[in-house]
């Protein structure tokens, strides 16, 4: 996709692919991806990576603009230490709290500190005084727009399932044994060829999975009390399909640039989901702190309006009272929210 208007000048400042644009991307991929596995996977609450237009990167991206820019914009340097700050401080507090430690406030309070002053100096070597442009916040979006689709149902919530649900999801009855022998062991969690022969000595599948495949058991029904997480069997089959699943993106990277040129230039395509951030970082090039985008009433209002009922519906599935009180999801102490009356 073409955006001359996001900047012409071939100075240095109007690159895209920087050191600094690189970093941040990758960073803010990993914690999109640990957020959508624990609030897709534990939580079971907002999917944030399975839609067309998936919340988490956008999310992310008004993170990046409002929390990380905008300070910048506004005070350079030391805007870095306000983000750092207020970042740091306040998720290591709500990290203690999560935990539920008795002595929460104090260790949140201890972790909060040091959390602040690393991320503080961590954005201003990373960032500095110059505010990120147009293209890299774009470059930033794009990474974390395709990154969202690999952690959910673009490729991990389709590919373990293949890893370990042959064996687990079998039973004596089916047909599935006859298939065994033709796959390989580097792709799936287990050994197809000992299963096999486990079958072929009259041990039924729950006989066959204590002694063999513990892993994949765990994996569906839980983990005991006690025991930790069998990394080993997973090793092989992960680097297998993490190659795998670098060619394929690899492959669809090369067959966007082919076609990129008749869409864009040629057909003149939209790409409509693209609009917001494009124009949100197109904002960043204006002067002044706050964009005119952002002092726009009805883009607010647009927002707050979805924003505000997802979030009301979705904060039934978290616990918000204070540690050493009796924990009830917010449901039962909120009317407006109780699926039944209190």
């Amino acid at each position: 996709m073409s955006h001359p208007e996001l900047g012409t000048e071939p100075s240095e400042q109007r690159r895209a692919v920087t050191i600094r644009s690189i970093i941040l991307g990758a960073l803010l991929c990993v914690l999109m991806a640990s957020a959508v596995s624990y609030f897709d996977v534990i939580k079971g609450t907002s999917e944030l990576g399975g839609c067309h237009f998936p919340p988490a990167p956008i999310f992310l991206f008004l993170m990046v603009v409002l929390g990380l820019n905008l300070p910048v914009k506004a005070l350079g340097v030391l805007g870095n230490l306000i983000s750092g700050g207020i970042v740091g401080f306040g998720g290591a507090m709500l990290w203690a709290h999560y935990l539920g430690d008795p002595d929460w406030l104090l260790k949140g309070l201890l972790w909060g500190g040091v959390a602040a002053i690393g991320l503080a100096i961590i954005l201003t070597l990373l960032i500095g005084r110059r505010s990120l442009n147009a293209r890299e916040l774009i470059l930033i979006f794009s990474m974390m727009l395709i990154s969202s689709g690999i952690t959910s149902f673009g490729f991990i919530a389709t590919v373990v399932p293949m890893m370990n649900g042959w064996q687990y999801l079998a039973t004596p009855d089916a047909v599935w044994v006859d298939a065994f022998q033709y796959i390989p062991d580097w792709m799936v969690v287990g050994d197809p060829v000992e299963m096999l022969k486990a079958v072929n000595r009259n041990l039924d599948f729950e006989q066959v999975g204590q002694a063999h495949f513990l892993t994949t058991k765990w994996f569906y029904e839980g983990i005991p009390e006690g025991q930790s997480i069998p990394w080993g069997p997973w090793v092989k089959p992960v680097l297998a399909w993490s190659l795998f699943a670098a060619l394929l993106y690899g492959l669809m990277f090369c067959l966007v640039s082919i076609l990129r040129k008749q869409w864009a230039e040629r057909e003149k395509l939209l790409f409509p989901l693209m609009q917001l951030p494009v124009e949100m970082a197109k904002s960043e090039e204006e002067p002044g702190a706050i964009s005119p985008l952002l002092k726009n009433r009805f883009l607010i209002a647009g927002f707050l309006v979805p924003f505000l009922v997802h979030s009301t519906t979705q904060l039934k599935h978290y616990y918000v009272s204070p540690v050493g009180y009796n924990q009830n999801p917010l449901r039962q102490r909120l009317s407006p929210f109780a699926g039944t009356a209190l």
